[in-house]
């Protein structure tokens, strides 16, 4: 049964509609014929993580999920060779089968965050693209101006600092809009940032005769450094899988400027509800209540309130108080001894921080072994078979186990 869709979350959110006038329009359609829409909603997995950025998107489906319309997840695991452009000032590295398949994998569980996963369907473009011959790219491309696609911003930018636009990059925007007419799609659900990707769908539509997609676009959730979009790339992000006490701890280290937005975008706070806060917050009520309140809200959507309790408690009791976490992950060594950018090297997934990071944060001060700070990467430390607890910046505990 299709029922009335919450026009409200778009408002809270702030979303823009392209256009406008034609998402009221379908939706009172569907509501009458009680034939559901397709609403599309595209991922490609070039990391193995999801993010707070992608729950903002994830939410919307969820109310057309519960207003009876399908939703139809687009696994991008054969555009994902290219990468998307749009904001990016180089050229993306193309990955390979294994990479995509591998980040893949965690998808799934993460989207279970935000949906019913027994009620969407998944599909992969691979599934298509892989069988195109070259007359298909040729005609596919031959619907597209080479004029259009350069204009965009981020080849614009690139072209005039005088960096490559490799050509394979402007077929990204071509097999989005490709997806699009494969699903027939009614709605596509995506960032602001990928309004002419999504635009360019609304234009194949309409030259291969098929009723042209509306184009939901979510505001930016800014990522955890405080300027540039929530990224997988940028490594700036709050990932849905992560663990609790983690997601907790990244909440609590924001600027407190970026809380309204987090408010908005991930828990739909309205106008009204965040200039209470804001007017709290100036007549004298502590900003670090309401990092606290947001960091628990979305630990709880995320987990249950159970697991945010838990993690507000373990942030206190180890942030707070200052005390050492009873739990932290640990590094074995077969010596008495080793330098401090092996341990760390051997303790941290590299996913999670790069060798370069690791440095920089020694020869920042950043790292404390047994409470004293070394600054020289290559400083070897003294282990025991009982352990050296060390702490990696504001939230990382590490043990390293010797001799």
């Amino acid at each position: 049964m299709i029922r009335e869709f919450n026009l409200k979350i778009l408002e809270n959110i702030g979303v823009e509609v392209v256009p406008a006038e034609e998402l009221e329009e379908i939706l009172s359609e569907a509501q009458k014929s009680q034939k559901p829409l397709i609403v599309k909603l595209g991922m490609d997995p070039t990391s193995p993580d999801l993010h707070l950025g992608h729950y903002v998107v994830l939410k919307i489906a969820r109310e057309f999920l519960e207003a009876g319309h399908k939703i139809n997840i687009i696994i991008g695991d054969f555009t994902a060779k290219i990468g998307d452009p749009s904001g990016r000032n180089v050229t993306r590295p193309i990955l390979s089968d294994k990479e995509i398949k591998a980040n893949v994998k965690t998808y799934l569980n993460q989207l279970s965050k935000a949906l019913d996963v027994k009620k969407i369907k998944v599909f992969y473009n691979s599934d298509w693209f892989s069988k195109m011959k070259f007359e298909d790219v040729l005609k596919l491309s031959g619907m597209f101006s080479l004029n259009r696609i350069l204009e965009r911003e981020d080849f614009k930018k690139r072209l005039g600092d005088q960096l490559e636009v490799r050509a394979h990059e402007i077929f990204y925007s071509m097999m989005q809009a490709y997806d699009s007419t494969v699903l027939e799609s009614n709605v596509e659900l995506g960032g602001v940032d990928q309004k002419l990707n999504i635009l360019a769908g609304r234009q194949l539509q309409q030259a291969m005769g098929q009723r042209q997609q509306v184009a939901i676009l979510t505001p930016i959730l800014v990522g955890t450094e405080g300027q540039k979009k929530m990224s997988k790339s940028l490594g700036n992000y709050i990932g849905l899988g992560e663990a609790p006490s983690d997601i907790y701890g990244k909440v609590m280290s924001l600027k407190d400027d970026l809380m309204p937005n987090y408010f908005r975008l991930v828990l739909g706070y309205s106008e009204n509800e965040i200039l209470e806060i804001n007017a709290q917050i100036r007549a004298g009520e502590n900003p670090m209540n309401f990092k606290k309140r947001l960091a628990y809200e979305i630990v709880k959507v995320l987990y249950s309130e159970k697991e945010a309790e838990a993690a507000g408690g373990k942030f206190t009791k180890v942030f707070s108080q200052k005390e050492i976490p009873e739990e932290m992950s640990e590094a074995a060594f077969g010596e008495s001894s080793a330098p401090l950018f092996e341990i760390l090297r051997s303790g941290i997934p590299q996913e999670e921080m790069t060798s370069s990071e690791i440095k920089r944060l020694i020869m920042q001060g950043s790292i404390r072994v047994e409470g004293k700070v070394f600054y020289d990467p290559y400083q070897k430390i003294k282990l025991s078979p009982q352990g050296v607890v060390i702490k990696i910046g504001k939230r990382k505990w590490l043990k390293a186990i010797g001799k």
